[in-house]
């Protein structure tokens, strides 16, 4: 981590100009610079820092230049998002090469067919000058894939083979070795439409490749007249007459598993359907997901099965379940909880545009409770949860048992002192105060750090300035916590996280928690200083049946450092309720 006062000190000079209009090509080269990984996203933040300091909108020459940079800082962060899923593709070997050549990406699965012949120019990869020109020139002729043949292994008469599509926008050709891997979903409709077993499946692969029974039969020691009737199974299932047929359906379904133009990467869960488990009690985090309106939607589910219903409206960093101690206290206590990833959130995908982000998450809440025969629930929400929870409390109210409130998002004023929140947290504020639109740039170049750092020190980037904050997540609990919550925030570049914002600061939700009449109760912690506790105890002068209580020692971490308080005092007014 940079050190804060190193950065402001060699900063603000350049700062002062760019913010006063003098130099403004500095904020577009600094920006870039931070894209490309040459700079640390605090320098963004420390330039912006008079103007945050002041609660001033951006000058307008400043204000101006970033605008015009905003387009250039989406086509190099799509870049950016684009090649970190390539390098985590778990699938076949795939890479990425410039328009000359060079290979500017690449998988895992890549090193190991590759080795170290990757980061060098794809002729060091046994592909010709000739052949290159000729597949890119084919791609540009007939406007698709085509193929690429390495010759990487001099020992090898048989070439390693790649289909390869180009991207324009980034010129960028995009190249997967050809072989046999069809996706989860593929696999899962060969088994509903079809009705092939997991074994018939598989054998459906070796097929693919070639094989004939005799070496199915060997490669999987099972007999051969097991395998000659599992063939013929599957040539009736799927109403082919011959082998081959079989095997070109199979490389037809493998040849679209894969997308490299994907922009949620698919996460694999298990798939069980609403309310199936044999386990009354358990501690492990479910990972469900379902289907409403053509939407994919995320939900989970922990603590104990047939409990008292608890409907969660997680934060935005944490707290939807990835903290084991938080889910062995629900446990412990009978607490039965769910929580529905918002928009933007885990799979949970955007919302049709006819919709509000609240009005579609509040639907998919009230579907999943449906779906599972829950009438009432207690609502727990935690920092920007509270504002969707009390838009369910004021639309169902007779769903509604009551509602607790672990760190609650404060009202913050127009004029509120934010001196002494964490600057990457205060800059977002300011900017939903006066330019919403940076809110976006500000994660795009915190992507760049968060990715950097990695899953399991990126809070490292969220409670900089902060480091009492970072102590839970240095324990093995917190290790866990932190690299859960990094891919459910990072998987859909923080879309839920600009969606929070969007509801939860820069718009006055006041006549929501007017107006919401079930029992209401807060925790919040002394040490907050994201959200000062004047202005959560402010909350109580809004609607004053908000019963806020205070723990002095913690701080917005509170639903960690504090997991079991928070549990505890959710079940007093289970109780007093």
């Amino acid at each position: 981590m940079i050190p804060q006062d190193n950065v402001k000190s060699s900063l603000s000079n350049t700062a002062n100009k760019a913010l006063y209009g003098k130099e403004p090509e500095v904020i577009k080269e600094l920006v870039l610079a931070i894209l490309n990984g040459d700079q640390d996203n605090y320098s963004l933040l420390s330039l912006l820092e008079p103007a945050i300091q002041n609660l001033s909108p951006l000058d307008n020459e400043t204000a101006f230049t970033l605008s015009l940079l905003y387009s250039d800082v989406e086509h190099q962060a799509e870049l950016n998002d684009q090649l970190h899923v390539l390098s985590s593709d778990q699938g076949p070997p795939a890479l990425a090469l410039s328009s000359n050549g060079q290979v500017v990406g690449y998988n895992d699965s890549a090193t190991s067919s590759l080795g170290d012949l990757l980061g060098k120019n794809v002729l060091r990869l046994g592909v010709s000058q000739l052949d290159f020109t000729d597949f890119k020139d084919r791609i540009v002729r007939h406007q698709g894939p085509s193929i690429l043949q390495f010759h990487a292994n001099k020992q090898k008469h048989t070439p390693l083979l790649f289909t390869g599509r180009y991207q324009s926008s980034h010129q960028l050709f995009f190249l997967r070795m050809i072989g046999l891997q069809w996706s989860e979903s593929m696999d899962t409709a060969l088994q509903d439409i079809f009705k092939l077993t997991k074994a018939e499946r598989e054998v459906l692969v070796f097929l693919a490749r070639g094989m004939q029974a005799n070496q199915i039969s060997d490669h999987r020691q099972s007999k051969i007249g097991t395998v000659r009737q599992q063939i013929k199974s599957i040539l009736q299932k799927l109403g082919v007459t011959s082998q081959i047929q079989a095997a070109a359906l199979a490389a037809a379904l493998g040849s679209q598993s894969h997308n490299e133009h994907q922009s949620v990467p698919f996460i694999s869960d298990h798939n069980k359907r609403l309310g199936e488990s044999s386990n009354n009690t358990f501690n492990l985090l479910q990972l469900e997901q379902f289907v409403r309106d053509n939407r994919r939607v995320g939900w989970r589910r922990y603590g104990k099965k047939g409990g008292l219903p608890v409907l969660l409206m997680h934060s935005t960093y944490f707290g939807a379940g990835d903290y084991a101690p938080d889910r062995a206290l629900a446990n412990k206590l009978g607490l039965d909880v769910i929580t529905v990833e918002r928009p933007g959130y885990g799979k949970t995908q955007p919302p049709p545009s006819t919709e509000s982000i609240l009005e579609t998450h509040i639907k998919d809440c009230i579907y999943l409770l449906n779906e599972l025969g829950w009438h009432k629930v207690w609502l727990k929400s935690h920092d920007y949860g509270l504002v969707p929870a009390l838009v369910f409390a004021n639309d169902y109210p007779e769903r509604v048992q009551g509602i607790f409130a672990v760190s609650p998002l404060p009202l913050l004023l127009p004029d509120s002192d934010l001196s002494a929140i964490p600057i990457q947290q205060r800059a977002f504020i300011w900017a939903a105060r006066h330019s919403f639109w940076m809110i976006k740039l500000l994660l795009r170049v915190g992507h760049v750090k968060a990715r950097k750092l990695g899953p399991a020190q990126w809070m490292q980037m969220v409670f900089d300035g902060t480091p009492d904050e970072l102590d839970i997540f240095q324990t093995d609990a917190g290790r866990e916590l932190s690299e859960n919550s990094y891919h459910f925030n990072l998987i859909q570049n923080s879309k839920g996280q600009v969606f929070d914002m969007e509801f939860g600061l820069a718009n006055d939700w006041t006549e929501l928690l007017r107006e919401v009449n079930v029992p209401l109760a807060g925790l919040t912690g002394g040490k907050n200083t994201t959200f000062d506790v004047r202005a959560v105890r402010g909350l109580k002068l809004i609607n004053p049946n908000f019963d806020i209580k205070e723990i002095e020692t913690a701080s917005l971490t509170l639903a960690l450092t504090d997991a079991e308080a928070c549990h505890h005092s959710l079940f007093d007014l289970m109780n007093v309720t």
